[in-house]
């Protein structure tokens, strides 16, 4: 859905709420007749065929913008027509599957909700919502780098201008990195076979939140909705593909969590909360001293502060949590890339998850894991052979004529390659499995000289001397 289409309906309810704020003094004397606008804030999470909710794989969440008029009840349940505007993002990066897409969505529908209390005094009203709904959706992927090169996913984890399998493609490929820029619109290139797909589809939302009363006027709403959509080509992926692109048959589904703002324009301008505690005052504005207090001084006063306790030295927004500048999800205060690109993958340090160092760490995480049952090995090889000079037995014929070497003075440690002669302690030409066994050791403690591929030769070496 274009954002003009969003836009002129948004037009139209602020219209439609002007005209009933306009409708006459009688509206304004009752108080009733007047709707409640909201807007809010919140996250986007996807799962389909390209990406799930499972917690075991990386959750892939963009922001969302929501806004809302309600009619006015006195009821437990009141209903409301919202807009829900945002992009959902979903990535597979395995063996023989590597997809991507990143798909702008605009959901506008009808919202019944149920309070758990009609008291309008109550300070937090828990509720549960059911809905309907039009989601539009355009889809596009990241298949092209900045020049227009095709991604072609090897085995070994690179990226190439070339398929593998293609004549001559070992020599001629050209190794690519990913830019990140979804330039291909799914809907129209006439992937699978398929010129066009529908661009919008129903969709029924059911959600549980809380109210929370912050005067007469104002109160926030916390809540997460998920929306069963009756499409499964939301993420440019169905039943219908070929290959990698082949999906389930399911629907796609998204979640929506957020945090919004609600002013009832059927309030009295001078309304102020009927009830108060003896230690209460108001000031001169007719403002609560509870409503201005800021206990962490961070500027934000505490009802409507989201991350309380923030030092007071830290930068916060006007939420009151820390200052996320590029948006990645990690605070300033402890981003080490400040300026990560938009839509970036980043570790607990705020750094881009380049393909480069997600290999590095795979590599380094399955050494060590390798290195773990090494150690246990070599251990229970040992005590399986008692006590050895050199990983052998005592009378074996091979162990003698070391020792007898040894014993002459001469060194035989020449006869092991140069960069692992330091792992052969007692110089007799041999790496025991004591000896590589204090070697893994080391390294696991970041005190060998060996990087990671010079510890996968030191491992083939032991094994074959």
């Amino acid at each position: 859905m274009k954002r003009s289409r969003f836009l002129s309906v948004l037009i139209f309810f602020l219209m439609l709420t002007l005209s009933s704020f306009a409708g006459g003094n009688d509206s304004l004397s009752k108080g009733n007749n007047l709707p409640t606008i909201g807007i809010g804030d919140g996250t986007l999470f996807f799962s389909g065929d390209v990406g799930t909710f499972n917690l075991a794989e990386p959750l892939h969440f963009r922001n969302g913008i929501y806004f809302e008029v309600q009619k006015k009840s006195r009821s437990r349940i009141d209903f409301s027509l919202f807009i829900l505007s945002g992009k959902l993002y979903g990535n597979i990066s395995s063996p023989g599957r590597n997809l991507n897409f990143l798909s702008a969505v605009t959901t506008e529908g009808l919202n019944l909700r149920y309070n758990f209390s009609s008291n309008s005094e109550k300070i937090l009203i828990p509720y549960i919502s059911l809905g309907i709904e039009v989601v539009s959706y355009t889809a596009k992927s990241d298949l092209l780098d900045a020049n227009g090169n095709k991604y072609y996913f090897w085995n070994d984890g690179t990226i190439r201008s070339m398929d593998q399998s293609s004549p001559n493609a070992a020599s001629d490929a050209v190794k690519l990195t990913r830019d990140y820029v979804y330039e291909t619109d799914l809907r129209s290139a006439n992937i699978d076979n398929r010129s066009s797909y529908p661009s919008s589809a129903l969709s029924f939302p059911i959600g549980a939140g809380l109210k929370f009363r912050l005067s007469d006027r104002f109160h926030l709403r916390v809540s997460a909705m998920y929306h069963l959509t009756n499409s499964d080509l939301i993420d440019g992926i169905d039943e219908n593909g070929v290959g990698e692109r082949q999906g389930d048959s399911g629907n796609d589904k998204f979640i929506f969590t957020s945090a919004s703002l609600h002013f009832d324009l059927s309030a009295k301008k001078n309304s102020q909360v009927k009830s108060r505690t003896a230690g209460e005052k108001l000031s001169w504005t007719g403002t609560s001293d509870l409503e201005m207090q800021d206990t962490d001084k961070d500027g934000v006063n505490d009802l409507l502060d989201e991350c309380p306790g923030t030092i007071a030295a830290m930068k916060v927004n006007d939420r009151g949590c820390p200052l996320d500048t590029d948006r990645d999800g990690i605070p300033d205060y402890r981003d080490k890339e400040p300026n990560s690109s938009s839509g970036a993958m980043v570790n607990e340090d705020g750094i881009t998850l380049t393909d480069k160092y997600i290999e590095e760490i795979y590599a380094r995480d399955s050494l060590n894991e390798l290195l773990q049952r090494q150690i246990e090995m070599l251990k229970s090889k040992d005590a399986s052979r008692g006590e050895s000079f050199n990983g052998q037995t005592e009378n074996s014929s091979d162990t003698t004529q070391l020792v007898v070497t040894r014993s002459a003075g001469f060194d035989n440690s020449a006869r092991i390659p140069e960069g692992f002669r330091f792992v052969d302690a007692d110089r007799n030409g041999f790496i025991s499995p004591a000896e590589m066994t204090a070697a893994i050791d080391d390294y696991l403690k970041d005190h060998s000289p060996l990087d990671t591929k010079g510890f996968h030769l030191l491992i083939d070496y032991f094994f074959d001397q």
